[in-house]
C-alpha cells in the first residue's frame, strides 16, 4: 500500500488541478475565455470518431507487439515497479484517475495554451503559419514532458499529440482529444503495463 502513495497523491493533484482549471471558464467572459468556451461545446463528428478509434487501435497494437521488445520499455517497467503496484489498485480508481489526467492535460495543452498562443502569435508571425507552429510547439512540449518514458514513447507521444490537434481542428471541440486521452491512459494503466510487465518478467526468468 505504501508503494501506491505516489499514485493516490497524483490522483488528488489531478482532481484539484482540474477543478481549478474549470473555475475561470465560469467566471471570466473576455475574448480568451470565449475561445476556450467554444472548444468545450460538443459536436458529433464521424471523421473524428473514426480517426480516434483507428489511432487507439494502432497504439495498442504497437504497445503489445513492439514496445515489450525495446530496452526503454524494460527500463520503464522497472521504474514503474519501484514506485507503483498497479495490480493492487482497484480498477475503478485507475478509471477515475485516467479521466482526470486526460481532462487536466487536455485543458492545459489543447485548451488554455492553444487559445493563448492563438491570441499572441498572430501579432508576431504570419497568420498563415500560426496554426502549424502552435501544433508543433505544443506537441514538442507535450512530448518532452514525457522524456522519463524513453525515446520510443516520446516519439509516439509527439505523433499522438499532433493527431489530437488534427482531431481538435476537424471536430472544433476538445472533447474528442479528452476521450481519446482518457481511453488510452486507462487501457495502458489497467491492461498494457501489467501485460508488458508479465512479458518482461517472463523473459527475465528464462535468462
Amino acid at each position: 500500500m505504501n508503494k501506491n502513495r505516489i499514485f493516490f497523491a497524483n490522483f488528488f493533484i489531478y482532481v484539484v488541478a482540474t477543478i481549478l482549471l474549470f473555475i475561470p471558464l465560469f467566471i471570466f467572459k473576455n475574448s480568451y475565455f470565449l475561445i476556450l468556451g467554444k472548444l468545450f461545446t460538443f459536436r458529433l463528428d464521424i471523421i473524428s470518431i473514426v480517426i480516434t478509434i483507428s489511432i487507439l487501435i494502432l497504439i495498442v497494437i504497437l504497445d503489445i507487439i513492439v514496445a515489450p521488445k525495446l530496452k526503454s520499455t524494460r527500463g520503464n517497467i522497472d521504474k514503474f515497479n519501484r514506485y507503483l503496484s498497479i495490480d493492487s489498485i482497484p480498477t475503478i480508481f485507475i478509471l477515475i484517475f485516467s479521466f482526470f489526467v486526460a481532462l487536466c492535460e487536455e485543458i492545459i495543452f489543447r485548451g488554455y495554451l492553444i487559445a493563448l498562443l492563438f491570441l499572441i502569435l498572430p501579432t508576431i508571425i504570419s497568420v498563415n503559419f500560426t496554426g502549424t507552429l502552435i501544433i508543433l510547439l505544443l506537441s514538442i512540449l507535450f512530448a518532452l514532458l514525457h522524456l522519463y518514458q524513453g525515446v520510443f514513447n516520446v516519439i509516439m507521444i509527439f505523433l499522438i499529440s499532433i493527431a489530437l490537434f488534427v482531431i481538435l481542428v476537424i471536430s472544433k471541440t476538445i472533447w474528442y482529444p479528452i476521450i481519446f486521452h482518457f481511453i488510452l491512459d486507462f487501457i495502458q494503466l489497467a491492461f498494457i503495463l501489467p501485460y508488458q510487465k508479465r512479458i518482461i518478467d517472463g523473459k527475465k526468468e528464462q535468462i
